[in-house]
């Protein structure tokens, strides 16, 4: 029945593609519904791949089962984006029209549209792209590096954030991150460091102060007042022209606004006259600081281990960053290839994102952007940047379990294809999963139990796959 199937859809589509000359969007096109037709891998589940999966990728789609690679492949290919073919998702990216605009040019766009697409591209990397594990790194960026589409211009500047800070250094080195991070009109303009002016007195402490607390040395991380003085002496200077500007958006340093002083933070010496190089030097002492690699390694590994993570495995992704001089990439090796994480299997309760991109994943739905499931993760509590303060949305589980009642809803709401946007045939899920135990298995990533079983075979196909949504086995990663 699939082989007739297939040959009929490249029957009917065969003088299109002719006719469009085998154009990318009509091979992607061709690409989609070809798989949608193709029945999913029946083989044994790989435990270790099927963990990486659900903790590191948003979920498992059901293809990526057909792949073949172990988890120690996996690994080692999603540690090097850049030779991983992500052109289908960045065509995608292309249709939103504010993602290729200059920063200064957002402003021309209605806030509301601004803030919308990003908000959907974020959701559309979770479920798209193929380099998956940056797009966890990305996750954990955007709230160690949270600011809100609420406060001041942000709302217009968030998405060169996005473009142009994280998304390429999120698997680099912490460095140039952080510095990518710090003199963005986004970052500037959240934290109030355009307005930290030597010429008016004392320096605005704010952008200094989360600087140490949040983004790298941690609350406990050993600083001082005093410091959070010196670094914000540093950090004076800087600006972005704002919306009544020529050149709006533009980062510039204002050499009468800085102070030219000596300074001293963190136990290092700043001689007087650096002028904007005083930024570089505050760049080096944190990031070389012992504090923040452990800050970050505990960051990295709550994330993606436990919420209270093994001290011992902490320890050692910090002395990878220290070894290293921040490279991400070899921080998350030596993470993901500890025996904590792969003893911290179901570990963690998911996110209200990672909920809704895994299921959408697991039922391999064919998602357009719209309203409906930003919406959904509005009333989840977990819209894209949108939390108040700049800690970032929480990352344990005692916050988000109130919000279980909001994962039924739309559990119930996408198996009924009662979702804009998302709709997909329940019962040839079922058909292409090999059945309802079948398609259990491969929604949880492991066989089901016998409670399970049962739960996915009573009553019509669409009740069983909301039930199975939202199953506790279905909320844990």
């Amino acid at each position: 029945m699939g082989a007739s199937r297939r040959e009929l859809l490249a029957s009917l589509c065969g003088a299109w593609l002719f006719a469009s000359f085998a154009s990318a969007p009509a091979l992607t096109w061709l690409a989609r519904a070809d798989e949608a037709l193709r029945d999913w891998p029946q083989g044994p589940l790989d435990d270790a791949l099927e963990h990486l999966l659900a903790r590191c990728s948003f979920g498992a789609h059901p293809r990526e089962r057909e792949r073949g690679l172990t988890s120690q492949q996996w690994i080692e290919q999603q540690l090097e984006p850049a030779n991983i073919d992500d052109s289908a998702f960045e065509r995608e990216l292309r249709r939103f029209e504010t993602w290729s605009a200059p920063v200064g040019e957002l402003y021309e766009f209605q806030e509301h549209l601004v803030r919308r697409e990003l908000q959907s591209i974020v959701l559309l990397g979770a479920l798209r792209s193929e380099r998956r594990l940056r797009e966890t790194a990305l996750d954990v960026w955007r709230d160690h590096f949270s600011l809100s589409l609420g406060k001041g211009e942000c709302a217009w500047l968030a998405t060169g954030f996005e473009r142009d800070a994280l998304r390429p250094h999120a698997l680099g080195r912490f460095r140039e991150l952080l510095r990518a991070v710090l003199l963005h009109p986004a970052m500037l303009w959240y934290l109030d460091g355009r307005l930290n002016r030597a010429d008016q007195g004392l320096p605005n402490e704010n952008y200094a102060r989360e600087l140490l607390e949040l983004h790298t040395l941690g609350l406990d991380g050993g600083y001082t007042q005093r410091d959070v003085q010196e670094v914000a002496r540093a950090l004076s200077g800087w600006t972005s022209r704002a919306l009544g500007d020529s050149r709006k958006a533009r980062v510039e340093f204002n050499a009468q606004r800085h102070d030219s002083g000596a300074k001293a933070a963190l136990g290092v010496e700043f001689e007087a006259g650096l002028g904007e190089q005083d930024v570089e030097r505050v760049l080096d002492v944190v990031c070389a600081h012992p504090s923040t690699a452990r800050y970050i390694a505990h960051k990295l590994c709550v994330r993606l281990i436990a919420d209270e993570p093994p001290p011992a495995v902490v320890e050692r992704v910090a002395a990878s960053f220290t070894r290293t001089e921040g490279d991400l990439r070899e921080c998350l090796r030596t993470l993901l290839e500890s025996e904590e994480f792969r003893a911290a299997r179901f570990a963690k309760l998911k996110r209200p994102l990672h909920f809704v991109a895994s299921a959408l994943r697991a039922c391999a739905v064919d998602w357009r952007p719209g309203d409906a499931l930003l919406e959904h993760l509005a009333r989840l509590g977990h819209a894209p940047y949108l939390w108040p303060s700049p800690d970032g949305y929480p990352d344990d589980a005692l916050h988000w379990r109130a919000g279980l009642l909001g994962r039924w809803r739309f559990a119930d709401e996408l198996a009924h294809a009662a979702l804009g946007g998302a709709h997909f045939d329940v019962a040839e899920l079922v058909r292409r999963a090999g059945g309802r135990t079948r398609l259990a298995a491969s929604v949880l990533g492991r066989e089901p139990s016998a409670l399970e079983r049962a739960l996915v075979e009573r009553g019509d196909e669409a009740s069983a796959l909301a039930a199975l949504l939202a199953s506790p086995g279905f909320q844990r990663c």
